[in-house]
């Protein structure tokens, strides 16, 4: 999987899960904590994803964003 699959998958999850973390995503992809942290760098530039810290930080998309049915159908077949 490249990056750019990569981080539509992390998105799909994201919209699908609302809320992960760093290490989640990293043990999901198997991939470095480092090269989610890159990844949503650039997602964030696109979408809607916030990142908090401490205790109960993680990584969250906007509960108002949604991906178009359409497209997320397409990618799945």
């Amino acid at each position: 999987m490249g990056p750019s699959e990569r981080r539509r998958a992390i998105l799909e999850h994201l919209c699908q899960k609302r809320f992960d973390t760093t290490k989640n995503l990293a043990e999901l992809f198997g991939v470095c904590e480092r090269t989610i942290r890159n990844d949503l760098v650039v997602l964030t530039c696109s979408y809607p994803i916030e990142t908090s810290f401490g205790p109960y930080g993680g990584i969250r998309v906007a509960n108002w964003f949604h991906l178009n049915p359409v497209s997320y159908t397409h990618l799945r077949a």
